[in-house]
């Protein structure tokens, strides 16, 4: 299965109905916001407070596979670790957080 453009620069980064409508036309099925947030906790390592999020905002692991497959398509990380078969965040992501951190004055 090839992943076009998984490594190729964009213009900017995908927004979660980029994801929805790729997942949609591949898979028949429309992720919720919250699933592709707990995505990126998972697999890129977007920080957030488990204490504030409701377990109903957990991804069903049966649609985790999928979202996961449109991050690599659109390039959020490189290629999937040999540990766990969970991809390895790439410094790029870390720089966007980062950034988006400080227009909103949050964080660090």
């Amino acid at each position: 299965m090839s992943f076009a453009g998984a490594g190729a620069a964009r213009a900017r980064d995908p927004s979660d109905f980029d994801i929805q409508e790729w997942v949609y036309r591949r898979f028949g099925f429309v992720p919720h916001p919250f699933w592709i947030a707990h995505c990126k906790e998972l697999y890129l390592g977007v920080p957030r407070n488990p204490e504030v999020r409701p377990a109903w905002h957990e991804c069903p692991v049966d649609k985790r596979a999928q979202i996961r497959e449109a991050f690599l398509h659109f390039g959020l990380f490189s290629e999937p670790a040999p540990e766990m078969g969970l991809p390895r965040e790439i410094p790029r992501m870390r720089r966007v957080i980062r950034s988006a951190r400080g227009r909103t004055g949050h964080g660090a």
